[in-house]
């Protein structure tokens, strides 16, 4: 940005590593600066706003006078729709809805966003620099608005170009109408929030992040110095550290003081193990290395994961339908969801670190109870085939049938193993039921391109390990006969698909109605009661999506759009 003494001109120059951000973005879509924003004085016959009107002005520009500008059609109709008048200013500056929408802008970062990607701090000094209210700064305005509205309504970044696999799709919205209609409303700061997704769980990360940045403008957290292990009962030079950490997290009451300083006492343990749930590691009290690598993650880190999760529920449908499935991946849990409230909740296995699990939308229509499981052939070349050169009654112990080209089953033994490899291997492995069945005694099926589905297990000792990235890409339920109980509605805990299940026939069952499943990827959750949990990124998508993102996080709260304009 610069300022010349004929006029003003604000530049912003474009590199092109920024234009390989705008194409990431819904920006050229609505946006009413495409590649430049340009603020030209006006000729002598407009230079006067007060004996001229400002709407004669804004229609000069809007008609391509300036040279300057790349307009969209939404940002030529707001005016066309209003005759030119300005929308945001009057004869004495920033009108009631010019200032709502500036302190917005102002405080976009509590939704993830940033400020500057609407022109703000341009915006402050064209205010800073003119008593006289510029048409441009109402068309700079309306340019902010379009894109702040619809940054909240779609998110900042086009989840197809960023996020391979991302596969939920979204409906695609009539932005034009949605942002007149919001514009429309008496109440803008109301119909900006509105804007935002209607879930809970937005909601609730708002506040999430509305609480880090205030603990990040006061310093953040201290930490803790260096490794150690501490168990309740012991003492050490840096409990203090830890307390006061734990305190500034509010996993610890702020206002509570121990006699011993550095004893680690059952209050402390108390807070620890809290703060151990809240970040997914054993909550045994423990403070061992994982338990130090959580305390030790600042704070500017935790407002980059709540920020690009809070873009996550930007790409999910706002019209979440009144029973579904919920599945977290880095949480490792299942929520079933009945009129917005958790109806149940189970853990689940999911996919390694190369075998990810898809984020995915789906509907579950029917169980299969003693199912088969139809190897998928990946797995049969470049896994079982070894196993099977290996241990020549691997097969026949595990249950396993031989299924050759035209759909028989081909006896193991007539079979020369060691003439095959993963690259000619030409058979299909078919798993029997049974207790050694991979699928376990139940699977939910949900259409979907990636071959997977929701199953049980019979290595049930997995759901002890924290971290349970331990199947192929499908999901595994720890109680899947309860599930199951519950998407069928039966009221039996379990107890009627167990004597199903119990009769040893295989069986599809299909529910009264399909179920939508939704497979997501959120490693930032707030429950009910606000309280923030935080998970590993399991695949690096945080990481991946945190690219797009620029260093700065958030502007100083303790700032006000008056306060900038006068300084």
């Amino acid at each position: 940005m610069f300022l010349e003494e004929h006029g003003l001109i604000v530049m912003l120059v474009v590199k092109e590593a920024v234009m390989d951000w705008f194409k990431t973005t819904h920006k050229t879509v609505l946006s009413g600066i495409v590649i430049f924003l340009g603020l030209a004085l006006l000729p002598a016959a407009y230079a006067d706003a007060g004996s001229s009107p400002i709407g004669a002005k804004i229609k000069w520009h809007l008609q391509g006078n300036s040279g300057l500008w790349v307009y969209s059609s939404t940002l030529k109709s707001f005016y066309k729709d209003r005759d030119y008048r300005p929308i945001w200013l009057d004869g004495n500056g920033l009108n009631r809805k010019g200032e709502t929408l500036l302190e917005n802008l102002r405080t976009a970062s509590l939704d993830g966003l940033v400020p500057d990607d609407y022109h703000y701090s341009e915006i402050i000094e064209l205010l800073k620099q003119n008593e006289t209210p510029y048409p441009e700064i109402d068309l700079v305005l309306s340019s902010a608005f379009i894109d702040y509205g619809s940054d909240l309504y779609l998110g900042r970044l086009d989840p197809t170009r960023v996020d391979k696999g991302w596969h939920i799709a979204k409906p695609k919205p009539n932005m034009p109408v949605i942002l007149e209609t919001a514009l429309r409303q008496s109440d803008l700061n109301a119909a900006l929030r509105s804007l935002s997704p209607p879930t809970p769980e937005y909601r609730k990360l708002r506040e999430v992040m509305v609480r880090l940045q205030a603990i990040a403008e006061n310093g953040g957290w201290p930490g803790v110095a260096y490794p150690i292990q501490l168990k309740p009962g012991w003492r050490n030079e840096q409990v203090p550290q830890i307390r006061q950490t734990l305190k500034i997290m509010g996993d610890l009451d702020s206002k509570w003081e121990p006699d011993d300083p550095e004893e680690y006492d059952d209050d402390l343990k108390e807070a620890v193990v809290h703060f151990q749930k809240r970040h997914g590691l054993r909550a045994d009290g423990i403070i061992g290395t994982k338990t130090i690598a959580a305390l030790n993650i600042p704070v500017v880190d935790r407002i980059r994961q709540v920020q690009v999760n809070m873009e996550r529920w930007r790409w999910m449908p706002r019209d979440m339908e009144d029973r579904y499935v919920l599945i977290n991946i880095p949480e490792f849990k299942l929520r079933l969801f009945d009129h917005g409230e958790v109806a149940a909740k189970h853990s689940v296995i999911v996919g390694k670190a190369y075998k990810e699990s898809p984020v995915l939308k789906s509907a579950i229509k029917h169980l299969v109870l003693n199912p088969y499981w139809n190897v998928p052939t990946n797995i049969a070349r470049e896994e079982l085939l070894m196993d099977i050169q290996k241990n020549p009654s691997f097969l026949t112990s595990n249950n396993i049938e031989i299924i050759g080209a035209k759909g028989k089953i081909v006896n193991p033994g007539s079979v020369n193993w060691n003439s095959y490899s993963s690259s000619n291997f030409p058979f299909r492995l078919r798993q029997r039921p049974g207790a050694k069945n991979a699928l376990g005694k139940i699977k939910f099926i949900f259409p979907n391109k990636y071959d997977v589905y929701l199953h049980d297990t019979p290595s049930r000792y997995l759901f002890d390990y924290d971290t349970r990235t331990f199947s192929h890409g499908c999901i595994r339920a720890e109680n899947p006969e309860l599930l199951a109980s519950e998407l069928l509605q039966d009221n039996s805990g379990g107890a009627k698909i167990r004597d199903m299940i119990n009769q040893g026939e295989t069986r599809t069952v299909p529910l009264p109605e399909p179920v939508p499943i939704y497979v997501t990827y959120f490693s930032a959750w707030a429950e009910d009661d606000g309280t923030p949990y935080f998970y590993s990124d399991i695949y690096d998508r945080d990481r991946n999506l945190a690219r797009y993102y620029p260093d700065f996080l958030y502007r100083d709260g303790t700032d006000t759009v008056a306060a900038n304009i006068q300084d």
